[in-house]
């Protein structure tokens, strides 16, 4: 699929990019474009889904630093052009630069930009996103949280099962895919709404 997709892809962005053609028909072309580019993501992760679900994902383990892991997110969505009405801050406490994590540092970053991506998506009007690290009593927790509209209930309720539908809704795979990375790093995963407004996962490790 991805091999017809990339010429799909390739000749639509030279139509949108075409001076000649109406800006109508320019339009049409970016909207190709970016659905094509919609198909390519679910295909992606569709197959990450199967590969962890089956235990078929290989696992490069490295010792991480969860501070400079974050930091390093935060600055490639800013970097990417991360603009208002979003904004991203950390939170690395003192205390929390000097653990380090054993993990696939690779799939951490994608549960991590996964939850970001989801408060993007989520809250078209915008929301203030965190992401922090800190200690607790046996391990660590990586957090993501934002000020949106929350996660819903029927979500919060069921998420700690082993049916994966509530999860799925309209949030696509990205939510499936953030609990199966923490199932092979043997972590836990929490969703949360917050009392005064917006939600927050934690991904709990055991250090």
């Amino acid at each position: 699929i991805r091999t017809p997709l990339s010429m799909v892809m390739g000749y639509a962005s030279e139509l949108e990019s075409n001076p000649s053609l109406p800006a109508t028909e320019q339009n049409q072309a970016r909207i190709i474009r970016q659905q094509s580019q919609r198909i390519k993501s679910l295909i992606s992760d569709l197959n990450l889904a199967s590969k962890l679900e089956y235990h078929a994902q290989p696992m490069e383990l490295d010792r991480v630093s969860p501070a400079a892991l974050i930091r390093g997110i935060a600055v490639d969505f800013i970097n990417e052009g991360l603009t208002t009405p979003y904004s991203l801050a950390i939170d690395a406490t003192e205390e929390a630069n000097g653990p380090i994590l054993l993990c696939d540092q690779a799939l951490i970053r994608r549960a991590l930009t996964n939850l970001i991506d989801n408060s993007i998506r989520h809250n078209p009007r915008g929301c203030a996103i965190k992401l922090s690290v800190t200690k607790s009593t046996d391990g660590l927790v990586l957090k993501v949280s934002d000020n949106g509209k929350g996660y819903p209930p029927e979500l919060i309720k069921n998420s700690g099962g082993l049916d994966e539908s509530p999860l799925l809704g309209n949030h696509g795979l990205g939510l499936i895919i953030v609990r199966r990375i923490m199932k092979i790093h043997g972590g836990n995963i929490v969703f949360e709404n917050l009392p005064q407004q917006g939600c927050a996962t934690s991904l709990l490790f055991s250090t």
